[in-house]
């Protein structure tokens, strides 16, 4: 089931050719070396569908922006502060983790997952008539995930990551998810008043 969610990123499998080093080292990397970039995200767990935006500007500033389900609140982080949206358009404080700590953590998941890749492999595949890769990853099951996890992702002729899906099990749920990814070198993100 998760293998056939990944297969709709994908047409008609070319010739594979196996990328493992450079799937290990795509893994250990910091998503667009570390500057401004936004995510389209859907999320299924078990039955339930979750749509958002992801924007990163930093290590201290970023946010999710609630699509669906219709009325969920958007939350932003920004020097060491939580924030949940309010209903007036305010930000309210939900919780508190120091930056660096939070690097650490996401630096601490990358290169566990770069470690614990089993297999990889990379093949054109053309979609919507532009020339992609698709560099598709096993990674072996580790906490928290209950399950190996297949990791697809799709880069543009210019070597651009453009869209990543993945899949696994988590707390005895499928859970799939896609994203779809582009640069946002100019992006400006809300600052909670009182910062």
């Amino acid at each position: 089931m998760r293998a056939a969610l990944l297969l709709c990123l994908l047409p008609i499998p070319a010739m594979a050719e196996d990328c493992t080093d450079r799937a290990r080292e795509a893994l250990g990397a910091v998503m667009f070396d570390g500057q401004p970039y936004s995510s389209e995200t859907e999320m299924s767990f078990g039955t339930q569908v979750t749509k958002s935006v992801f924007d990163w500007k930093a290590n201290d500033h970023f946010r999710t922006t609630a699509v669906e389900p219709e009325g969920s609140p958007d939350s932003l982080y920004y020097k060491g502060v939580y924030y949940g949206s309010t209903e007036d358009g305010a930000w309210s404080e939900s919780n508190r983790m120091d930056a660096s700590e939070l690097k650490a953590q996401a630096d601490e998941m990358r290169n566990t997952m770069a470690e614990k890749l089993v297999s990889a492999d990379c093949q054109p595949v053309d979609r919507d008539g532009a020339s992609f890769e698709a560099m598709t990853m096993g990674i072996a099951q580790h906490e928290p995930y209950e399950s190996d996890i297949i990791v697809t992702r799709l880069y543009d002729a210019e070597g651009q990551l453009t869209a990543v899906a993945s899949s696994y099990m988590m707390q005895g749920q499928e859970v799939s998810v896609r994203q779809n990814l582009t640069p946002a070198p100019d992006l400006d993100l809300p600052v909670p008043s009182g910062d």
